[in-house]
């Protein structure tokens, strides 16, 4: 295998809703990196029922494995953030209504104009010179004026709208379709260009039985019901115990029927002897079928049916199908771990590639969970400096208000702090206000770990907030540090203290001990929320002093061994690094104790006497040099380059 066919392409998603965000996660499917540019409100489907969590099930389906970026497009700084991001794109996709691009100066011309290789798709229901204009277009108008509806239905029922959004899917694939058509073509030419995909173009393609008997037939496309238009028999017809279906439309194909109900007769009778005459004789055709089949169960007739090699099926529930050999076999459904660690069901893409690998579906983002790794690291932006950072959190939050004169009774205190000081208080106290504190009572009850709420804190800079700016941090000072601590801590004091924890006792003695590529390994994630530390200092006999600890980290073949017990602080079964205390053999009495960052696995830390501590034990370590096991052991393997001395 060669890698995923969209290698290295990268998409901003500006679509909402199904049409767009479908076409954005084929290709993102298919290795390329999705940005889903939203509003500071978020899709319209993070809000639409069924909900899993917080979000609605349709946004996890259709926002799979993208990354999120909350922008506020009406504002000067928003719209010059995404020209920075669509210099460095290669495609864009929107589904504004027509000219609202253009309206905010964001238009196909002038981003082109910017980076000529850029492929910008606008999706719409009628397209930008449409006759029909500006309507509104939702799934169901595009139906009823393609003429869908009209031959979908009972003969004597109303029009039928399909079971899907088929309108909207349509479009979707198509926009998918074009971006892949383009990019081909910028690859022979350099140059990218602008595609405009219309809904109701694109349905309208998906009429050609319709289209057939309109331009070439006698008759006028009509409601047929649950049956083929075009031939006989093929549609649905009752059995014993439910429906079931056949679909036969050539003369070799009916005559097996005919054998497997045991009536070969019907294949030489004048009614049904080629699909005009089935076609015209349809209702007495199914009597025949039905008078055959009304006493025998489903199970039975497909059993038959198949037997003799006739196209048919019974006719399965969505729950069936998914649950079904089919599916479960083709893993067209995947369990994945989303961002909190919580299991969750997405859609797989159902194409197979020689030379590609099957894609590992990843969730969909919360809300502008992204929007700092990618405006301040892969985009090329620089990391805002403090005195920015307002127009920064106004990506993800809503724009905090400038600060106001002291007023008489203001604590002394408060008039004495920066403007980039007051400015980060009210941006944590508004993070506090609007995020945490409606639901701190039920996380104080459950005492579940905060990985969300950390994630989120990580994204608007406070996990990094005393880490320099090259390692993804903000290099605020330590008088801001507190504030923002002492602002969340008043909101929720367990997410405060996981806070204080993360800056203090994991990101700061690796910013001030660790080695270049420590910091290069860890460092950012930890200051950006991606990752969440432990630390590991305590022991049942030795409490707090460091002094009389009894864990021993022993050289053994390059690597190291530790060895004794120890309880973490906190978030020990949740972290992804921990720092582990450890005596190492040294003259001098102040290099006796050395820090080691390790990752834990968490199936091997056990809960150990206080809520909120735990011990790590794994049995044997990675590389086995010892039969001692104890469940208050730790015993894995560091390498000498993952330790850094303690002074």
């Amino acid at each position: 295998m060669t890698g995923f066919c969209l290698d290295g392409v990268r998409v901003l998603d500006l679509t909402r809703v199904l049409a767009g965000p479908f076409c954005t996660a084929l290709l993102g499917d298919l290795g390329a990196e999705v940005i889903k540019i939203e509003t500071l409100q978020g899709d319209d489907y993070r809000h639409l029922p069924p909900f899993d969590g917080d979000t609605g099930g349709l946004f996890h389906l259709l926002n799979r494995g993208k990354r999120s970026v909350a922008l506020d497009l009406r504002d000067d700084r928003g719209r010059q953030i995404l020209r920075d991001l669509a210099r460095k794109s290669d495609v864009l996709v929107e589904n504004f209504r027509p000219g609202v691009m253009a309206e905010m100066g964001l238009g196909p011309e002038l981003l082109s104009a910017d980076n000529p290789r850029l492929v910008n798709v606008s999706i719409s229901g009628f397209g930008i010179d449409s006759p029909m204009g500006n309507l509104p277009a939702y799934d169901l108008v595009i139906q009823a004026l393609t003429g869908f509806m009209s031959v979908s239905g009972d003969p004597d029922g109303p029009p039928m709208m399909t079971g899907e959004s088929v309108a909207d899917l349509t479009a979707g694939l198509y926009a998918s379709w074009s971006v892949l058509a383009a990019l081909l073509a910028r690859e022979r030419t350099g140059l990218g260009q602008h595609v405009e995909v219309a809904m109701f173009d694109c349905l309208f393609s998906f009429l050609p039985a319709a289209l057939a008997q309109h331009l070439y037939g006698t008759k006028a496309p009509t409601r047929v019901g649950n049956r083929h238009p075009l031939g006989a028999p093929f549609g649905v017809f009752a059995a014993r115990d439910a429906h079931f279906t056949i679909a036969v439309l050539n003369p070799r194909q009916f005559a097996k029927l005919a054998a497997a109900m045991e009536q070969p007769e019907l294949a030489t009778d004048p009614r049904f002897c080629d699909n005009s005459a089935r076609n015209d004789n349809h209702a007495p055709l199914k009597a025949v079928i039905e008078a055959w089949s009304a006493d025998r169960q489903v199970a039975e007739i497909i059993a038959t049916l198949q037997a003799h090699d006739v196209p048919c099926s019974a006719i399965a529930s969505v729950a069936e199908a998914a649950a079904g050999a089919q599916v479960t076999g083709r893993g067209l459904l995947r369990q994945i771990e989303d961002r909190q660690r919580q299991t969750a069901t997405t859609m797989a893409q159902p194409m197979r590639f020689s030379a590609m690998p099957r894609p590992a579906t990843a969730s969909a983002p919360r809300l502008g969970s992204d929007g700092a790794e990618v405006l301040c690291g892969s985009s090329g932006h620089e990391r805002p400096q403090i005195a920015d950072l307002r127009n920064a959190v106004a990506f993800w939050l809503p724009p905090i208000p400038e600060p106001r004169k002291p007023r008489k009774g203001q604590p002394m205190h408060d008039c004495l702090l920066s403007d980039d000081q007051r400015m980060i208080r009210d941006s944590a106290r508004a993070f506090a206000r609007d995020r945490l504190a409606p639901s701190a009572a039920e996380r104080d009850r459950t005492k579940p770990f905060p990985r969300a709420e950390m994630a989120e804190l990580g994204a608007l800079g406070f996990l990094g907030m005393l880490v320099p700016e090259e390692w993804g941090g903000v290099a605020a000072d330590h008088l801001s540090y507190v504030i923002a601590v002492e602002e969340i801590s008043a909101a929720d004091a367990s997410i405060g203290a996981m806070m204080a924890l993360h800056n203090g006792l994991v990101s700061t003695p690796l910013r001030t001990r660790g080695t270049e590529a420590q910091k290069e390994q860890w460092l950012r994630p930890l200051a950006t929320g991606r990752m969440n530390g432990a630390f590991g200092l305590t022991e049942p006999e030795a409490g707090s002093n460091a002094f009389a600890i009894r864990t021993r980290a022993v050289r053994v073949d390059g690597g190291w061994r530790l060895s004794g017990a120890k309880q973490f602080m906190s978030n020990g079964k949740s972290a992804d690094i921990a720092i582990v205390f450890a005596a190492v053999q040294s003259d001098d009495p102040e290099r006796r104790i050395t820090a080691f960052w390790c990752p834990p696995d968490p199936r091997a830390i056990r809960r150990c006497g206080s809520r909120t501590r735990w011990v790590l034990a794994l049995p044997r370590p990675v590389r086995s040099c010892s039969t001692r096991s104890s469940w208050r052991t730790i015993r894995f393997w560091v390498r000498p380059a993952m330790a850094t001395r303690w002074r």
